[in-house]
Order: C-alpha cells, then structure tokens, then sequence
C-alpha cells in the first residue's frame, strides 16, 4: 500500500481540508499519515471559528516522522499557518529532493486577487520555496500571480487563448526552479465558466468545465487530494487534471441547487465508492 504524509489544518466542521485528503486518498487505497499543522472547530469562513496553530508540536510531530523514516511516496502540503511552520516544511521535503518521493504542494497564499493577511511577506518567500521544490503546485489563479510576481490585472484583461498562452509563459521560471508540472486552478473565462490548466515545459493542456452554482469552500481542497491520488496511481497530471475536476463537476452539477450556505462545502462523500474504480 502507498503512503501519502498530508501536511495541513483539520477542520470540524466544513468539507475541506484534512478531513477531505484523509477520506479521499483512504479512499483510493493510499494509506494517510496526518500531521496537522492547525485543528479548528469550523473552518474560517464561518461567523465563529476557533482556530488553534500548532506550534512546537507541529515540529515536534514532523521531526517524529523523519526518526521513524517509514517509507513515504508522496507528500501532500496545504495550509501552513506561519514562518516557523514554512521553515520546518522546506526543511522536511529538501530530503525528498533527488528521490521518488512525490512532493505536491497547495500554496494557500490568497484569493480573489489579494494575499491572505496572515501571510507575511517573509512566509511567502517560504511558500514559494516549497512550491519550488514540489513536482506537481496547484495554485489558484492569485497564488500563481504571488508565485510569479504577475499582475493580477493582466490575467483578467486577456482573452481566454491569450490568457493560457500568458498563464505558460509565466510558469518558466517555475519550470527553471525544478517544478514539472503547474496545474493552476479557478481560471474565469469568458462565457462564465471555469478552466483549470495543466501546463508544463513542453506546453499545456486546459479542462474546461461548466460552473455549476457559486463558489464553495473546500473545492480546491478536494480537487487537489483526488489529483494527488490519480498521480500516485501513475497517471499523467494531464489526465489526473481531467479526472479530478470531473469528480468535482459531477458533485456540484448534482448538488449545487441544493446547497444553502458555501461555508459547509459540498457533499462528496456520497461518491467516494467511484474512486475505488
């Protein structure tokens, strides 16, 4: 059986997150090795949240698992919540680098155009360090922009072919870094729908998909997990890409009407039995 390391928060309430990778990648028959890097009783979005960041036994969990060296195939990073927890986490998958181990990073920096508050500027030149030493990122379209150092304006003033053509050619000096493969998330179009895109050195390839509803919390998470399985399982990023953003079309094609508030994400569960496939 293969072994994933996820490195993120744990949310009671709200699909996100590490309960979504727990459940996915178990799932899709990779055992889970948890280390949290914050527990909270709901995720941020709802009205009251308490959030708790590990610290010292964020670091102690991590330096744990390197003594115990079980054998690890990937490791899956998420939500970071501060420099000293970046810090511990370049330090932890630099001994992956040169390995087999497959290192896939969400670069939670931002949305909607802005970087979150919490991220100093010292914590993204960390964020970025991982990034750059992950095989596979997944950043929306604002963390590729923090990334990139791109405008955020410039992204949304082009049309869709020149947008994908420009969304490439800013992925060089991530390609030049050591990363194989950007797959950048959330893209808007021009009819309103979405796109994601996977581009690496040699081009890119574009999933289009219809927008079914509003935005929902925790869609990235699930789709970054179900990915991350698929390319365990030795598939092209091209078409663990497809795949995962199938899933998630279907879930919310299904379901979208019914869902009243955003803050609880959306009802993957009941589907769960079609990754086992």
């Amino acid at each position: 059986m293969k072994r994933a390391v996820i490195i993120t928060d744990i949310s009671g309430l709200g699909n996100c997150s590490g309960s979504t990778d727990i459940a996915v990648l178990s799932a899709m028959g990779i055992e889970c090795c948890m280390i949290p890097t914050a527990v909270l009783s709901a995720q941020t979005g709802f009205a009251d949240s308490y959030v708790k960041p590990l610290g010292d036994s964020f670091e102690s969990m991590l330096c744990s698992l390197q003594r115990l060296s079980p054998n690890i195939n990937a490791v899956l990073v998420g939500f970071l919540t501060n420099k000293k927890q970046t810090e511990c986490v370049l330090s932890y998958i630099n001994g992956f680098v040169g390995t087999d181990t497959l290192i896939i990073t969400d670069p939670i920096s931002g949305d909607n155009g802005r970087k979150f508050d919490f991220v100093s500027g010292d914590m993204l030149s960390d964020i970025r360090l991982i990034a750059e030493n992950s095989a596979v990122i997944t950043p929306n379209i604002t963390e590729f922009c923090l990334l990139t150092n791109t405008d955020h304006s410039l992204i949304s003033s082009v049309n869709d072919t020149e947008k994908y053509n420009l969304l490439w050619e800013k992925c060089g000096g991530l390609f030049d870094k050591g990363v194989k493969n950007v797959i950048i998330t959330g893209i808007e179009l021009s009819d309103g729908n979405l796109s994601n895109l996977s581009a690496c050195s040699n081009g890119y390839t574009p999933c289009e998909i219809t927008r079914y509803g509003g935005s929902y919390s925790g869609t990235g998470d699930l789709f970054t997990a179900i990915l991350c399985g698929y390319i365990m399982k030795e598939l092209s990023p091209d078409e663990a890409m497809r795949k995962a953003a199938g899933f998630v079309q279907k879930v919310l094609c299904e379901n979208a009407a019914d869902i009243i508030d955003r803050n609880y994400g959306i009802p993957y569960q009941k589907y769960l039995g079609e990754l086992t496939e």
